[in-house]
């Protein structure tokens, strides 16, 4: 009914509605007169201005002046532009190549194109022309016809100036040779192994571990695939000891404090006495006590194994006569294939590597009291194991990674990584503050133990070749690896006991094997000679005392090079 009568919809929309604004409007909505407050003056302020009055009339306060600003035209009319001074070197644009006598309207006749330059300048692509026309002869000047190409070769000039860059390209001059590191000539670095100076020849199958005399050098021993451990005698080159063993033989390792060889030779381990000292003969008998152990072995007292089914497999027993009256002192059987073996400085724990495709098994065995230890149960692909100069803990190379493990806590301390994914073998330094670890990518990763870092500090690459085994010199700084085609490696690698100077690593001399050559009779009865290459060295060691390598190669003779 209110719509209908024209008034609004609710009843409180008929009261007056003010509204106010905070500013003086043109045409005000309301008659009300304005507050007293808004013409009146503030007291406060007339208190403040009454203040600063006062102060300028007493002198204390000093009015100061603005300063000007110092303004500059950015773009001045009055400047010369060619006073500015440019910011990069500018270049001018290529001038236009000046005419010559083919150009001309009457060119000489050694100009003019005969009919098969004419058709080999048709047939070649514009961009490999020597000119790009054909010069023709006119009579006069006014029988020249206008130029055709006219439009073209103005829109090529153009694109030619437009793509021509503007600024000169300011390039670093740097010395190529400045970018390599200073190392020093390998003369400076003597004295190393440079030259092959006798050859052991005695093994029928490759090779496989060479071993030195750790107490005066005399002597090398040397294991290969028939199964044969030889001991040769250094200065003279002739084979002093010989044992047969039936299996092939993976490693040895020549005790560090006592007259033994343990030998690796399928599933045992062989503790061989050389019988070279009567005096170390006697200190070993004392530390082994093989009298004393035979009686508690017959009674079966063996205190590290008291599972029955295990009792023939992880047991050390006395061989029989034969055996040991050539020399075999102890030995061990063990699951599956022994393919590492390493000593501990003080010589009476010896660590096995007992491995084949599928997992691995460690072994720590105390030889004085013929117990064992495992410090690692993961079944992972093991390929060799290591014992600290100096402290107690025990190296485990896997496939990619290394894993340092304490001895006393029995646990993993760290964990060494690097771009390897076959690592082959690895020794550490004489003072145990570095690592070296060889793959079958052909590099040899320097790992700082000292430092925080896991990654190693310096890879050495060789060109299309693995490595099989690594070895570090324990008087000289030098360390070597032997590769598959038959080489090895010399490095120089000296360090400091300062913290902050990094070892100094420089490739000194590449050492090769001989070249193997086949002699066969062919269809007319003549004798060809044919060379096969040169056998692959798979394993090497340092003389004890002198800067001398031993190598292992596949033809069955061990190398000396001094």
């Amino acid at each position: 009914m209110r719509i209908e009568s024209g008034a609004f919809a609710t009843s409180y929309a008929d009261d007056e509605i003010q509204w106010s604004f905070d500013y003086d409007s043109i045409h005000p909505l309301t008659n009300r007169l304005k507050p007293k407050s808004s013409f009146l003056p503030s007291k406060h302020e007339a208190k403040r201005v009454a203040e600063l009055v006062r102060k300028i009339e007493a002198g204390h306060f000093d009015q100061k002046e603005k300063e000007e600003e110092d303004v500059f035209e950015l773009w001045p009319e009055d400047t010369d532009p060619s006073q500015w001074k440019p910011r990069h070197k500018r270049l001018e644009a290529p001038p236009i190549r000046l005419p010559g006598h083919a150009e001309s309207y009457n060119p000489p006749t050694e100009y003019l194109f005969t009919e098969e330059e004419k058709k080999e300048w048709e047939e070649t692509e514009p961009e490999d022309r020597v000119i790009p026309f054909i010069p023709q002869k006119f009579d006069t000047l006014r029988h020249v016809p206008a130029y055709e190409g006219i439009l073209r070769d103005q829109y090529q000039r153009y694109l030619d100036l437009h793509a021509f860059p503007r600024l000169e390209k300011r390039r670093v001059q740097i010395d190529p040779d400045s970018l390599l590191p200073s190392l020093p000539q390998p003369s400076d670095l003597l004295p190393f192994p440079q030259k092959l100076s006798i050859e052991f020849k005695g093994h029928t199958q490759p090779v496989t571990a060479v071993t030195c005399d750790p107490h005066n050098g005399e002597y090398m021993a040397s294991g290969a695939y028939d199964g044969t451990l030889r001991v040769w005698d250094v200065l003279s080159g002739r084979s002093v000891r010989s044992i047969k063993f039936n299996a092939p033989i993976e490693d040895i390792a020549w005790n560090p404090m006592y007259s033994i060889i343990a030998v690796a030779s399928g599933n045992m381990v062989y503790l061989y006495s050389p019988n070279l000292n009567p005096i170390s003969n006697e200190k070993t008998n004392l530390m082994l006590r093989t009298d004393r152990r035979d009686k508690r072995d017959e009674d079966g007292e063996d205190g590290d194994n008291k599972d029955p089914k295990s009792k023939s497999i992880l047991k050390w027993r006395t061989p029989d006569s034969e055996s040991k009256q050539n020399g075999v002192l102890l030995e061990r059987q063990h699951p599956k294939p022994v393919l590492n073996l390493a000593w501990h400085p003080q010589g009476i724990f010896l660590s096995c590597v007992s491995s084949d495709n599928s997992a691995s098994s460690l072994y720590i065995h105390n030889i004085a009291t013929r117990k064992t230890a495992q410090p690692s149960n993961k079944r992972k692909l093991v390929r060799c194991g290591m014992f600290h100069p100096a402290k107690q803990q025990y190296f485990v190379a896997y496939l990619k990674h290394i894993e340092i493990h304490s001895l006393d806590k029995t646990d993993s301390v760290r964990k060494l990584r690097g771009t390897m994914t076959n690592i082959t073998s690895m020794c550490i330094h004489p003072t145990g503050d570095h690592l070296i670890a060889s793959s079958a990518e052909g590099k040899i990763s320097w790992y700082d133990l000292n430092s925080d870092s896991n990654l190693p500090f310096r890879v050495l690459a060789a060109s299309s070749t693995q490595f099989y085994r690594v070895s570090f010199h324990p008087a000289y700084p030098l360390f070597a690896g032997s590769t598959l085609k038959g080489t090895i490696q010399v490095v120089h690698g000296s360090v400091t006991t300062d913290p902050t100077v990094p070892p100094l690593i420089v490739p000194v001399k590449l050492l090769f094997g001989p070249k193997r050559i086949t002699i066969r009779r062919g269809d007319d009865g003549e004798i060809e000679s044919k060379e096969a290459g040169v056998p692959s060295s798979r394993c090497c060691a340092f003389h004890s005392r002198q800067p001398w390598i031993f190598g292992g190669f596949d033809d069955g003779v061990v190398r000396m090079y001094i």
